[in-house]
């Protein structure tokens, strides 16, 4: 007997696939966290459907509220009382299953299973995340301090003694990246395995089939992240880097929004009347099984989901996790990839302090590929015959830096500084510095 436990829509949609991949003839339990925000219906989808054999809900306990380090003793304690309470309100014997698969490993009911030395099955919460454990700990170290100290502690999510594998796309992950106990397991590729009957009776349980989707042509898409739902955003904020996003990157083409599944305060369809919305209840990985036609861009802050849509991707516009501190900035980047546009055939083009990713999205909007060289060429021991652009972004403890540089220019080397900070009479009076101000 084989027990699968989701929280998220897309753990629902990889407890199918491995469950049709490798326990077809067997009996297979799904327990569904009453965390979900539609659990409810979703049950009954999910019986009448007969992928599993029972759908059970499964009772949450809520992690203890603390702002300050816990100490061994304390964390001994509080995981004692979590798995207790788990234990208490379970409807089945976990001893009786052969085999336990957990989709999200960083819950109450992981910290049971390590608290009395179950084996289990670890599946990655998207697309790449095994080599990125790190990005799901710091948003729960943001919103949940003290699940974020047991989690660390049981080694969670993924590197626990007690697990057994750990399934993810592999094509995905960061480079040089291994760990022995890795299964490939593409959500993306496994789709391509199922047939009709079966991959309309999953995109049923989560959304209605929708025809129209297949229909989008000469389109972009956006996929939104849910930073308001973590509280990294308020609303506002999230409104605000979305517009950005849009009026930057959507210049040539139709659009489409697929907010994420937990993106559920923000009302894209009020924000963006005249822009397709798709449900946020559909996992953005079954869009390639709609579409006829690739996407031009796929446009995104950051989303594990980008990596599911390869297929259907002519190119990608990602910035990275550190965007929802750095999206403000956005305007100085484009200014800068603008002038870079201007430098880039007759100068070599030098970064400093800035992030080269955020240039290169959008050049990317003029099919432009720049080189940039390294910072080491503005050493002085470092001879250069051509001349240099340098765009720099410094602040005020970096100021030696910013000198140094301006003592080995060129007669015809320029130096753009984007910060106004920097701005001072002796600066001014260097011909070869331009100082921007830039909000």
């Amino acid at each position: 007997m084989v027990l699968y436990y989701a929280m998220t829509n897309y753990h629902i949609l990889n407890c199918i696939l491995h469950k049709l991949k490798y326990h077809s003839d067997d009996q297979c339990i799904l327990y569904l966290s009453e965390w979900h925000p539609k659990h409810s219906g979703l049950i009954k989808k999910l019986k009448k459907s007969n992928f599993f054999d029972n759908v059970l809900l499964f009772h949450e306990v809520v992690f203890p509220v603390v702002n300050y380090r816990l100490e061994k003793k304390e964390l001994d304690s509080y995981i004692k009382v979590i798995s207790n309470n788990i234990h208490n309100n379970l409807d089945v014997d976990l001893k009786k299953f052969d085999e336990i698969n957990i989709c999200g490993d960083h819950y109450g009911l992981s910290v049971y299973l390590n608290h009395f030395n179950i084996k289990y099955n670890y599946f990655e919460d998207g697309a790449g995340i095994l080599s990125k454990k790190d990005i799901l700990l710091s948003n729960i170290k943001i919103i949940d301090y003290s699940r974020y100290q047991i989690l660390n502690y049981l080694k969670l999510p993924g590197d626990s003694k007690n697990v057994v594998n750990r399934y993810g796309d592999l094509s995905s992950q960061l480079e040089k990246y291994s760990n022995s106990k890795d299964i490939d397991f593409s959500v993306k590729e496994e789709l391509k395995k199922v047939g009709n009957y079966d991959l309309k009776n999953m995109i049923n349980i989560f959304s209605k089939y929708d025809k129209n989707i297949g229909k989008l042509d000469d389109y972009d898409i956006l996929l939104t992240f849910h930073y308001n739902n973590l509280g990294i955003f308020t609303l506002d904020e999230q409104r605000q880097f979305y517009s950005y996003l849009l009026d930057y990157f959507n210049v040539n083409h139709n659009v489409v929004i697929k907010p994420h599944p937990s993106d559920i305060q923000s009302p894209y369809e009020k924000w963006y009347p005249d822009i397709n919305v798709i449900s946020r209840n559909l996992p953005s990985e079954f869009l390639p099984t709609f579409l006829n036609k690739k996407f031009h861009f796929g446009i995104t802050g950051w989303s594990t989901s980008i990596n599911g849509l390869s297929d259907v991707l002519e190119d990608v516009i990602n910035f990275g996790q550190d965007i929802d501190y750095k999206y403000k900035n956005l305007n100085k980047y484009f200014i800068v990839s603008e002038l870079i546009k201007l430098f880039f055939l007759k100068y070599t083009i030098v970064l400093v302090d800035l992030d080269k990713s955020y240039i290169q999205n959008f050049l990317k909007l003029n099919d432009l590929s720049v080189h940039f060289s390294d910072e080491k060429i503005l050493k002085n021991s470092v001879k250069s015959n051509n001349k240099k652009f340098i765009v720099a972004d410094f602040e005020k403890k970096k100021m030696k830096k910013l000198n140094d540089i301006l003592k080995n220019l060129g007669s015809d080397d320029v130096v753009l500084c984007v910060n106004q900070e920097l701005i001072n009479n002796e600066l001014l009076q260097n011909d070869n510095l331009v100082i921007l101000n830039i909000e």
